[in-house]
Parts: C-alpha cells; structure tokens; sequence
C-alpha cells in the first residue's frame, strides 16, 4: 500500500519554522512531528509500504526516512497546476460537508491520498487494507492556524484516556494532577500548580508556582512562570 501526501495551499506560514518549511515536518502533536504520526497511525490501518512525498519537502523527506526504515520513501514533482486542482478538490468536499474534515478517504488500486498539511486521527475502527472502498479515515485538512488548534484538542480528547507519567517528573506534593495528562522526562511542576487533563507537556518543561494548566499541549523545554492560567492552547516549545 502506498501512502501519497500532495501539496495544499494553506495559510499556517506562522506557525512554520521557516518558509522553506512544510506543516507536516515544523508541526508537532504529542511530540511527534506531524508527518511521522500520520505515517504511522496510516501504517498501522493500511500496511503503508511505500510513502511519497513533493520532492520540495527534503526535511519531511528525511524524518520518514529515519523513523522508518523499513518503509521506501519517492520523491515526485508535484506541479503547481496540479497542486491548485487537488487543493480546490480537497476544498471543495469541505466546503459541501461544513467541515474540514476530509472523509471517508478513497483508497483505490493499493493507494492513497491525502493533503501534506493533513491531520489523521487514530480512531478505534476496523480497516482492511486490501479493500478498495471508501474507509471511514479521518483526516482533517489544515489550512488554517485554528484548524490545527482545533486538531489538537480532537486529539488530546480523543487519545489521551489515562494518565502516564515519566519517572523522572518532580511533582510538588501539594500540586494536583487531574483528568488523563501524559508528562513527558525531566518535568518540574512547582508548589500549588493544578494541572486538567487531557493535557500534554513535554519533556524538560517547568510550570511555576500557583499555575493552572488545563486542556493544552506543551512542547519541550516550555516555561511557565508564576500563578499563570494556560487553557486550550498549544505552546511549541524549545527543542
């Protein structure tokens, strides 16, 4: 099975790293890049064997390569003509259905399809890679900076379901941890923070005294001063 991802207009240039950047290498869910979580939750439903990427993506390029070696990674020129027309497609069905979500997906001929600036969900449901059927995938199509806040909080309620914490995280005695959070290494939560699930904070981070967290995403190395309050947001953190 093939996985294709094409090049989508989008307008997420603010949260990139640089211009040369794409969403799916400079975005990060739960810690992983963009693109490598949508490859694996895709290689886990579909037997992905082969993945294709626009040979102007290098960096998505190398991070497939690296995480998954087992896996032939294509390079192919994605014109801008076509580029316009696949993204008026994707638009298109959006647009029909009130939604962002591109779904189902079609899968035809041990292939398919989907936006490089694409979120794919890992929900519970039954897949048969050989079908040639429209499964019911779940994709959402990121054009704008909300529609990837949003993506992540469908995430963060959706997958989270318990708490898991790395046993090098120092938690005050006098903190709370609330509702499902998964707390990554070398995590300092000073006095008198409560933290609400589901909520993710990366490894190295550190939240001040007296704060309140709930519902986020925080990346690496995040700081978080004195009696702050962080909800529904996503920090990207230091690497």
């Amino acid at each position: 099975m093939e996985l294709t991802f094409r090049d989508a207009k989008h307008n997420l240039h603010a949260l990139l790293d640089s211009e040369k950047e794409c969403p799916a290498s400079s975005l990060k869910v739960l810690g992983y890049p963009l693109i490598v979580r949508n490859v694996n939750i895709a290689q886990s439903i579909f037997g992905i064997d082969t993945v294709s990427i626009p040979d102007k993506f290098s960096n998505a390029c190398t991070l497939v390569q690296n995480n998954f070696p087992a896996i032939t990674v294509n390079e192919f020129y994605d014109s801008e003509e076509d580029s316009e027309k696949y993204t008026r497609s994707v638009s298109e069905f959006g647009s029909a259905n009130r939604t962002r979500l591109l779904t189902p997906v079609e899968v035809k001929d041990d292939s398919v399809d989907i936006p490089i600036n694409s979120l794919i969900h890992n929900l519970p449901a039954t897949f048969h890679s050989n079908s040639c059927t429209n499964q019911p995938l779940r994709v959402d199509l990121l054009t704008y900076p909300w529609d990837f806040l949003n993506g992540v909080q469908t995430v963060l309620h959706n997958e989270l379901t318990r708490s898991i914490a790395s046993p090098n995280v120092n938690v005050a005695t006098t903190s709370i941890i609330r509702g499902p959070c998964l707390i990554e290494n070398d995590v300092i939560i000073d006095d008198f923070c409560k933290i609400i699930g589901p909520t993710y904070i990366g490894s190295g981070s550190f939240i001040g005294m007296s704060s309140l967290v709930r519902k986020s995403v925080l990346g690496c190395n995040t700081r978080i001063g004195f009696n702050c309050e962080i909800g529904r947001s996503f920090f990207e953190g230091h690497e």
